[in-house]
């Protein structure tokens, strides 16, 4: 089993406000360096990551994540378990918790929803959406994120 990882995101201006912790159960290492970058792009904002479900739990037991986001299909157990484990420890009961999946159907979306996602995301990733729901996840005001358009108009 590979180790959960860590990995401070760039802070812009945040003295003074607690640092959030993103925890990020995902399998595929390069989905994991893009949700890094994603991450990267809200203000005071921390992912950690685990490559599967235990992993991923034991992580949430010991740093106690302001936001989760579970891939569905993982190889030692799916996202539904995951997100049903998270909903019994004292330290994620109340947790937003995300999925993500390639499963884009209408059923897919109303099966996490009935399950008791937060929020369902899809691959491939929109960075703005995942950028956006993140924020709306943890209680973001407007201004803690790039503003995307403004970065378009700048020619950023």
């Amino acid at each position: 089993m590979k180790a959960p990882t860590t990995k401070n995101t760039r802070s812009r201006g945040t003295a003074g406000s607690g640092t959030r912790t993103l925890l990020y159960i995902e399998d595929n290492r390069a989905n994991i360096r893009l949700m890094e970058e994603i991450v990267a792009l809200v203000t005071g904002m921390t992912i950690i990551s685990a490559r599967n479900v235990k992993a991923g739990l034991q992580l949430a037991e010991a740093r106690h994540p302001d936001i989760v986001i579970c891939d569905i299909n993982l190889p030692d157990a799916d996202g539904y378990e995951a997100l049903q484990r998270l909903r019994t420890m004292e330290a994620t009961r109340k947790t937003p918790v995300l999925a993500l999946s390639a499963n884009a159907l209408p059923k897919d979306v109303e099966k996490a929803a009935k399950a008791g996602f937060d929020a369902y995301l899809i691959k491939p990733i929109n960075v703005e959406q995942t950028v956006a729901t993140i924020r709306n996840a943890v209680g973001d005001v407007p201004g803690n994120v790039i503003d995307f358009e403004e970065r378009r108009s700048n020619g950023a």
